[in-house]
């Protein structure tokens, strides 16, 4: 008979080594889960959203003449103007801290209107002047998101 307890059995590290690799895997994809669901700033803890992208304000140049126009902060009103028409709008704003203004612009393979990008809430006049010198006056308001 043979005694059970002087059996020696070869002490591999084949098993720590596939737990080690096991617990290492296992970290990794608990990191990358953590990742996943770090908050981008635009949901709460419940993934409700909170800041949401805002849609750009596209008005017609002719249908600016006398209008307020209300946007919030980050939102942008674009001026859409005839395509012939590119080239040359300027704008005179009675308050530049409330919006900025991107003249129109065109490139080989694309064409950009005018627009307005709000930055900080109030209230502005804007005279938006094409290169023919036509002019079109209008009121911005900004309020906060």
């Amino acid at each position: 008979m043979i005694d059970s307890s002087k059996i020696r059995t070869p002490r591999t590290s084949i098993g720590r080594r596939a737990t080690a690799a096991m617990v290492g895997v296992g970290l990794a994809m608990s990191f990358a889960l953590v990742g996943c669901a770090q908050s981008d700033g635009n949901t709460d803890a419940g993934g409700e959203i909170t800041n949401p992208v805002v849609a750009p304000e596209i008005i017609a140049v002719r249908d600016l003449e006398g209008a307020d126009v209300n946007l919030i902060v980050g939102q942008t009103l674009v001026a859409k103007i005839p395509e012939d028409d590119l080239g040359g709008y300027l704008a005179e704003l009675s308050d530049d801290s409330v919006v900025e203004f991107s003249p129109d612009s065109e490139t080989d393979s694309a064409s950009f209107n005018p627009g307005f990008t709000a930055l900080n809430v109030g209230t502005t006049e804007v005279r938006l002047i094409a290169a023919n010198d036509m002019a079109y006056e209008f009121t911005i308001h900004v309020t906060a998101k």
